[in-house]
């Protein structure tokens, strides 16, 4: 029986870093594109900046559907669904002839990405309270390593194919990702939900909103969130077009900045189980403090060489891959029965806050450096508010 379990829970795993593999391609695989698809659209490289906030906006919407519908209706389903719609996204934006029919396309696929809300209602079904956090560092570090290894792919693909190879990869692995699902998901559905609470949907989210450990939690893993996608967000204007480095290095630089990932993920193992939650949340945030303190003292007192960039920009990584999993699972766990519309609130307010951030620094008229050194700072701070009011709760429980 343990090793049925144990090779079902495998299974599941690397179904959970597939979807993480997959997730890089809309938005890490295709930033090398940008100056293609900037020529090819005729649109500044702004215009395509704010269009992956768009994406980050769709995702979210689609995952307010999608988690709770989950509760009930089961993961599977729903998560091939979102993938099959994703799949299809992509290949209409390859047929885009106008920018705006190709973001439209790019917000259908965004809308099918929001399956992957389900990713952490899976492992709230499948993992043991112990084997969550360990799960979640594991596909947060798989993320960093794909984070790392996709601008090179990215340069390949562009390189082979132009700016849609990148989307035609994702719907060919996206298709063979849903093959795997049919075998060897199982279908999960959360039992103890009742009909009663599915009618009251809005009731419960607000429910959820309102108890101060939920939204602390989710708050924390927004911060880190916004934090990692305002510079994916910048990256192209900053180091393609204001450092002036070539797709090569590019994708150097953000190899570094990948495997900055993979050192907060050994950081953040041995930390689990050694440091209590707290200290963890507050070393994750003081880590993207320093970095933004940093980068703003940077920018101000010279201009900013990728090398001090890139050093800065680990630095705040290394603090949000420590971070966002201990501040995702101690969320879900304050609502374990109904893991879907848990899933879609936190997930939602993450991409929301996310875009939000992105779209302001996008247009924001400052030194792209300055104004994200102090993104950095004002966020930490937002998260220490937020780790201070968690331990009022707790102290006043």
């Amino acid at each position: 029986m343990n090793v049925q379990k144990n090779k079902k829970n495998w299974r599941i795993t690397f179904l959970l870093i597939a979807m993480t593999l997959i997730g890089v391609f809309p938005i890490d695989v295709l930033l090398p594109s940008f100056p293609a698809l900037s020529a090819y659209f005729d649109t500044p490289l702004e215009g395509l900046s704010l269009s992956i906030s768009v994406f980050a906006i769709g995702i979210a919407l689609s995952q307010l559907l999608i988690g709770p519908l989950s509760d009930f209706a089961g993961r599977k389903n729903l998560l091939m669904g979102g993938l099959l719609v994703a799949a299809v996204g992509a290949i209409g934006a390859i047929q885009a002839e106008s920018f705006p029919a190709f973001v439209a396309w790019r917000l259908v696929q965004a809308l099918g990405c929001g399956c992957f809300v389900l990713v952490n209602a899976i492992i709230q079904d499948t993992y043991s309270a112990d084997a969550r956090d360990k799960i979640r560092i594991v596909t947060t570090t798989s993320a960093g390593i794909f984070i790392s290894l996709a601008p090179f792919a990215g340069v390949v693909l562009q390189s082979a194919l132009d700016w849609t190879a990148s989307f035609w990869v994702f719907a060919g692995f996206t298709t063979a990702t849903i093959a795997l699902c049919v075998y060897w998901l199982p279908d999960h559905a959360t039992a103890s939900a009742s009909a009663s609470t599915e009618r009251n949907h809005s009731q419960s989210s607000a429910t959820m909103l309102g108890n101060s450990a939920f939204a602390g939690y989710s708050a924390l893993s927004a911060v880190g969130f916004a934090c990692h996608f305002s510079f994916i967000v910048l990256s192209p204007v900053l180091l393609l077009e204001e450092l002036s480095l070539t797709q090569y290095q590019y994708a150097a630089i953000l190899l570094y900045y990948g495997i900055a990932y993979l050192a907060g993920g050994v950081i953040a193992w041995a930390m689990h189980r050694r440091l209590g939650t707290a200290l963890q949340l507050r070393l994750g945030i003081a880590t993207i403090m320093v970095s933004g303190l940093l980068l703003t003292l940077v920018s101000v007192i010279s201009s900013v060489s990728s090398a001090a960039l890139m050093t800065c920009m680990i630095l705040c990584t290394c603090g949000v891959s420590i971070l966002r999993p201990i501040a995702t699972t101690k969320a879900l766990e304050v609502f374990p029965n109904r893991a879907g519309t848990a899933s879609s609130i936190l997930n939602t307010l993450v991409f929301l806050t996310g875009a939000a951030a992105s779209t302001l620094l996008a247009i924001i008229p400052m030194a792209t450096t300055t104004k994200l050194g102090g993104a950095l700072l004002m966020l930490s701070a937002a998260g220490l508010l937020v780790c201070v009011g968690l331990q009022k709760s707790a102290a006043n429980a």
